[in-house]
């Protein structure tokens, strides 16, 4: 809900991995972040993510950098996809026409990494922050998933961006966050869907 009295606005999913936990696997959380909107440009300024399961919060403030439990956190330095462990977004949602769908996978198996579909937003890309994932990306992303989890990312030192190479935003649909090693690498492999 637009504000029309502030420049801020709380973006809150209050059970990122729903199916997760209708389904009793311990992979989901609570995500909080906060835009600040100035000049019709869109900006996150604050994030905090939090595992119920692991007991962990992760939190960022822009320029402050990214923490879990109050200790700083960094994303991985790992440069060679075969090391790697990346997440893609539902696959339901990732192309329109299956043939294009198995050709994208060819291609990201051949790569060698290792991948990975947890089915919670927000909580990937705290684990990114962490260093504990490399990269992920997502086809078709709402506000509420990636608000905290771009901050992040972005204070523990990687990179966020659209998939279509257009300027970014909590708002833009679409999502590649990674560290600095594997951004494009990745982007380039699915490119060539």
């Amino acid at each position: 809900i637009k504000g029309k009295e502030s420049n801020f606005r709380w973006i809150i999913d209050p059970l990122d991995g729903t199916s997760n936990f209708i389904h009793a696997i311990p992979y989901f959380c609570i995500s909080i972040g906060l835009e600040k909107i100035s000049a019709g440009k869109s900006e996150i300024v604050a994030g905090v993510i939090y595992d119920p399961i692991h007991n962990e919060l992760f939190t960022a403030e822009k320029g402050e950098g990214a923490y879990m439990n109050g200790r700083r956190i960094l994303v991985s330095k790992r440069d060679q996809l075969e090391d790697s462990l990346l997440v893609l977004g539902n696959p339901k949602h990732a192309l329109k026409e299956q043939k294009d769908l198995f050709r994208l996978m060819d291609t990201l198996l051949s790569s060698k990494a290792t991948l990975r579909h947890f089915g919670a937003t927000a909580l990937d890309l705290a684990n990114i922050a962490a260093g504990r994932l490399d990269a992920c990306w997502y086809y078709s992303i709402q506000p509420w998933d990636i608000a905290a989890g771009l901050l992040l990312v972005q204070e523990a030192g990687g990179l966020v961006g659209s998939l279509d190479d257009k300027a970014f935003s909590v708002h833009s649909g679409s999502l590649l966050a990674s560290n600095r090693e594997l951004a494009e690498p990745i982007r380039k492999l699915l490119s060539h869907k």
